[in-house]
Protein backbone atom coordinates (compact mmCIF):
# COMPACT_ATOMS: atom_id res chain seq x y z
CA UNK A 1 0.00 0.00 0.00
CA UNK A 2 1.48 3.37 -1.05
CA UNK A 3 1.73 6.07 1.60
CA UNK A 4 2.84 9.65 1.61
CA UNK A 5 6.55 9.90 2.34
CA UNK A 6 7.28 10.86 5.91
CA UNK A 7 10.55 12.22 7.17
CA UNK A 8 11.41 12.02 10.85
CA UNK A 9 12.81 15.33 12.06
CA UNK A 10 14.15 15.82 15.54
CA UNK A 11 13.91 19.46 16.57
CA UNK A 12 15.15 21.03 19.77
CA UNK A 13 12.81 23.25 21.79
CA UNK A 14 14.79 24.63 24.69
CA UNK A 15 16.34 21.63 26.41
CA UNK A 16 13.72 19.17 25.04
CA UNK A 17 14.22 17.07 21.90
CA UNK A 18 10.89 16.86 20.03
CA UNK A 19 10.21 14.41 17.22
CA UNK A 20 7.77 15.45 14.52
CA UNK A 21 6.87 14.03 11.13
CA UNK A 22 7.06 16.18 8.02
CA UNK A 23 5.23 15.37 4.79
CA UNK A 24 6.82 17.21 1.87
CA UNK A 25 4.44 18.59 -0.78
CA UNK A 26 5.28 17.26 -4.24
CA UNK A 27 4.09 18.14 -7.73
CA UNK A 28 4.66 16.13 -10.92
CA UNK A 29 4.01 17.68 -14.32
CA UNK A 30 5.04 17.23 -17.96
CA UNK A 31 5.24 20.63 -19.66
CA UNK A 32 6.23 19.23 -23.10
CA UNK A 33 9.05 21.73 -23.74
CA UNK A 34 6.56 24.64 -23.56
CA UNK A 35 8.01 28.08 -22.77
CA UNK A 36 4.61 29.39 -21.62
CA UNK A 37 3.95 26.37 -19.37
CA UNK A 38 7.41 26.75 -17.78
CA UNK A 39 6.77 30.44 -17.08
CA UNK A 40 3.32 29.77 -15.63
CA UNK A 41 4.45 26.87 -13.42
CA UNK A 42 6.21 29.12 -10.90
CA UNK A 43 2.96 30.62 -9.56
CA UNK A 44 1.26 27.35 -8.46
CA UNK A 45 4.55 26.08 -6.98
CA UNK A 46 4.79 29.15 -4.75
CA UNK A 47 1.04 29.46 -4.12
CA UNK A 48 0.69 25.86 -2.87
CA UNK A 49 4.03 25.78 -0.98
CA UNK A 50 5.36 22.89 -3.09
CA UNK A 51 8.63 21.49 -1.71
CA UNK A 52 9.62 19.32 -4.68
CA UNK A 53 8.46 19.64 -8.29
CA UNK A 54 9.21 16.79 -10.69
CA UNK A 55 9.12 18.43 -14.13
CA UNK A 56 9.33 16.21 -17.19
CA UNK A 57 10.28 17.64 -20.59
CA UNK A 58 11.13 21.15 -19.29
CA UNK A 59 11.64 24.09 -21.62
CA UNK A 60 15.36 24.42 -22.41
CA UNK A 61 17.43 27.18 -23.93
CA UNK A 62 20.95 26.37 -25.13
CA UNK A 63 20.66 22.96 -23.44
CA UNK A 64 19.84 24.47 -20.01
CA UNK A 65 16.50 24.44 -18.16
CA UNK A 66 14.98 27.90 -18.59
CA UNK A 67 12.09 30.03 -17.27
CA UNK A 68 12.44 29.16 -13.57
CA UNK A 69 13.46 31.71 -10.93
CA UNK A 70 17.13 31.74 -9.93
CA UNK A 71 16.16 30.86 -6.34
CA UNK A 72 14.91 27.42 -7.41
CA UNK A 73 17.36 24.50 -7.16
CA UNK A 74 17.32 22.55 -10.41
CA UNK A 75 18.66 19.02 -10.72
CA UNK A 76 18.87 17.51 -14.19
CA UNK A 77 19.99 14.29 -15.77
CA UNK A 78 21.02 13.83 -19.35
CA UNK A 79 22.15 16.20 -22.04
CA UNK A 80 19.11 18.27 -22.95
CA UNK A 81 16.28 16.77 -24.98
Amino acid sequence: MARHPEIDNNIRRGSKLVNRKVKPKCLQVNIRYSRVAASNLTQPILQHNVDIAFVQEPYTLHNNVARFPTGFKIFTHGGGR
